[in-house]
């Protein structure tokens, strides 16, 4: 069933799922694959009904509050989404990967008045709203607790709302540069992506059967989930990420496409686990989260042969993507991130120009984005929004890139994580694709030293292989070979045991930078 969205997301979906019931009443809606439990749509459907009743009896509940929820993949986690989306009440996504500091951000920022959560969360999320006396918070419930005795007799109202324009959730940015910030997504950019993911032209409609491992909580496996669900299919999921259960479940429920973030590619490509398994039902992978080293598209490609690559380009504030890999790409551009969605346009400006002024093909600069995967801006903050979302429709995404002739997008940096060597710019995404082409090299990741005399040199962290006598003049020497003099790691090389990561697989950067002052003496 092809349905295109002309309404709010929210009515759009309660519809689809009650038309899924009708289909079949027993159609599986979430399957847990680690200890295999289940919930159908209609115990979805009849579910997030009995919320909207939970939420309005409250009386506390209009359309302008919020409602949070904080909990790791879940079989009840959309149960609530679910709900406010047929209300008109914004959905808060909150990390259940948060520190206390972190999580007392996130709820001080968007003061939800209910909080909903996982038994595993509850402790840590009453102590942050106890200990900060978070008054505006009226009430805590559980996931699993949630009395649905007359889930059967509840028939939802759902709202109708105006425009497309009402937010319909928020998702926190990565932080990686401060405090995390509370995106708006409205409902029509949740639409936007369910018709993007029914174009047959594109390949995100090809990556239907797969198997989300991404947090809930995040764009990219929120919105997944959601576009699983509005198109009936069933959403299999990983509380957290196993290799041998990621493995068996993709040759058990014959996935055949992957959705996966650059440091798992990296691990498709090296660990020989994979070669235990039958993948022979995969036909596609898509990596998002980050640009993809050449090194590990080719080592892919090599043990994968029948499989597509693709890439998408996005961030939060662009709701998922605004980028993805043609289903008819050239193979010379499957190291770029691929070409603007349907309506989606892409420029480049100088980072040294005012944002109006945009460069021409091949020239490198950062990337902007506009068209309706926009979302609403940060909310209550005013100037960060005005920093990153601009008035001629367009929102910066803080990285260095290009457009070639063709229209496809290279990434080639993060803006803020240059290394500035002298007047040199080195890019510590080209230094860590090479590291990893090593055959002793796990995993890499490259920041800049402070110095006196040349302003940052290029410092590695480095995993090797366990056993392996690899050393860091090793390691300098082969970087030497490579590349050109001011990209040399003159700053050193530090083996570590992990490179630390948020969730979906962003390197750190801002912890390995506390972490050289710990290391150098």
């Amino acid at each position: 069933m092809s349905v295109r969205a002309n309404k709010p997301f929210g009515s759009l979906i309660y519809e689809l799922l009650r038309k899924h019931v009708e289909t079949s009443k027993n159609k599986v809606a979430f399957i847990n694959v680690e200890n295999k439990t289940q919930i159908l749509y209609k115990e979805i459907v009849e579910k997030s009904g009995s919320v909207i009743s939970l939420l309005t009896d409250m009386k506390s509940l209009e359309c302008i509050d919020r409602v949070a929820i904080c909990s790791e993949n879940n079989l009840n986690y959309f149960i609530p989404v679910l709900g406010c989306l047929y209300l008109g009440c914004p959905i808060v996504n909150i990390s259940h990967t948060y520190a206390k500091i972190e999580l007392l951000n996130a709820i001080n920022t968007t003061k939800p008045s209910v909080v909903f959560c996982s038994r595993a969360m509850f402790a840590v999320i009453s102590s942050v709203c106890l200990d900060n006396n978070l008054e505006f918070v009226k009430k805590i419930i559980v996931l699993e607790d949630i009395d649905y005795s007359d889930a059967n007799n509840t028939k939802p109202d759902v709202v109708e709302l105006d425009n497309h324009d009402v937010v319909a959730a928020m998702m926190f940015s990565s932080g990686t540069t401060g405090l995390a910030k509370a995106v708006m997504l409205k409902h029509e950019n949740i639409s936007y992506f369910y018709n993007q993911f029914q174009d047959e032209k594109l390949l995100l409609s090809h990556v239907l059967n797969t198997l989300v491992i991404v947090p809930f909580s995040h764009a990219y496996g929120f919105i997944m989930t959601l576009v699983l669900l509005a198109t009936g299919k069933t959403v299999k999921f990983m509380t957290k990420f196993n290799e041998d259960i990621f493995l068996q479940s993709v040759e058990e429920y014959q996935i055949d496409s992957l959705t996966l973030v650059p440091p798992l590619m990296v691990w498709i490509a090296k660990s020989p686990k994979v070669d235990e398994y039958d993948l022979s039902f995969v036909k596609h992978i898509v990596s998002g989260g980050g640009p993809l080293a050449e090194n590990v598209i080719e080592a892919i490609t090599k043990r994968l042969p029948n499989i597509t690559i693709g890439q998408v380009y996005g961030m939060t504030e662009v709701t998922l993507a605004a980028t993805c890999t043609p289903l008819d790409y050239i193979p010379a551009k499957a190291f770029s991130v691929g070409k603007a969605l349907p309506g989606v346009k892409i420029a480049i400006r100088s980072t040294s120009l005012v944002a109006e002024t945009f460069l021409g093909p091949n020239e490198i600069g950062e990337v902007l984005m506009s068209g309706p995967i926009v979302t609403k801006g940060y909310y209550k903050n005013t100037e960060e929004t005005e920093n990153t979302f601009f008035n001629n429709g367009y929102v910066a995404s803080g990285d260095l890139g290009y457009v070639d002739n063709d229209g496809y997008l290279y990434i080639v940096d993060r803006v803020k994580d240059l290394i500035k060597y002298n007047a040199f710019q080195v890019p510590p995404a080209e230094l860590e694709g090479l590291l990893l082409t090593h055959g002793d090299v796990i995993d890499a990741a490259v920041v800049g030293l402070k110095d006196d005399t040349h302003g940052e040199l290029p410092f590695a962290f480095v995993v090797k292989k366990a056993n392996s006598e690899l050393t860091a003049s090793d390691l300098q020497e082969f970087i030497q070979k490579l590349v050109s003099y001011p990209k040399y790691l003159r700053g050193g090389v530090q083996f570590v045991d992990s490179i630390p990561k948020t969730p979906v697989g962003k390197i750190l950067r801002r912890e390995l930078r506390d972490l050289i002052n710990r290391v150098i003496v």
